[in-house]
């Protein structure tokens, strides 16, 4: 067990000296090996101490650990990842307990143009499932992201979706987390924020994890 923390240490040291080096981190081929390498070794030696995080590319881009080096932390980010497919993949999470879980889904099923209803129904079992398998796990339901540029989804939208996640997280009694509202400027996601439109800048992401750091202790 002190071999593996340090193993995970001099790992978490390693990416903290790339990212300093690098503001484009998240799309270099190094951080998707080191998001790997973080990703791997934690799965499968997690404890009820671990906070998840679980989403789309969103998620899956970022190095979760390297910010939260103090904690337990696993990715379960999955590129274009959708809310049926997190119902799908659920019980591999609550199957481990974990302590917290963070969740931030639903982007690609609007893009997809599915119903706001079908995705929040998906939210909701969600909601359910955790809190039945795993009901000692603290869930923070993070709203979606504004996007800058898609012809497919406005930004309107997304801002009436979070109303309504907002409105069902308060049914569950289940935390919201608003990240949207620090990544808004001029109604769109702030240029500063994204190189695609959609996915954030290292700047991006310090916003979001300015925002759940205090809920992550």
């Amino acid at each position: 067990m002190v071999i593996e923390k340090v193993f995970l240490f001099i790992i978490t040291c390693i990416v903290i000296i790339f990212l300093a080096l690098s503001n484009s981190m998240e799309n270099s081929l190094i951080h998707g090996v080191f998001n790997r390498i973080l990703k791997e070794k934690k799965q499968g030696q997690t404890t009820g101490d671990a906070v998840y995080f679980v989403g789309d590319s969103l998620t899956y881009r970022h190095l979760w650990q390297a910010d939260f080096p103090q904690n337990d932390i696993v990715n379960k980010g999955v590129n274009a990842d959708q809310t049926s497919h997190v119902l799908k993949r659920l019980d591999e999470i609550t199957n481990t307990h974990p302590n917290k879980i963070f969740i931030m889904i639903g982007i690609n099923d609007l893009m997809k143009r599915k119903r706001g209803k079908e995705v929040l129904d998906n939210y909701e079992a969600i909601i359910k499932k955790i809190t039945n398998s795993s009901p000692n796990t603290t869930i923070y339901v993070q709203s979606l992201l504004p996007i800058r540029r898609n012809v497919e989804l406005k930004n309107k939208d997304i801002i009436e979706f979070n109303k309504k996640l907002k409105i069902l997280t308060m049914k569950y009694q289940v935390n919201y987390v608003d990240i949207h509202s620090l990544l808004m400027e001029e109604g769109k996601l702030a240029e500063r924020y994204t190189n695609d439109g959609l996915h954030l800048t290292s700047s991006g992401y310090q916003i979001w994890i300015n925002a759940i750091s205090p809920y992550i202790k």
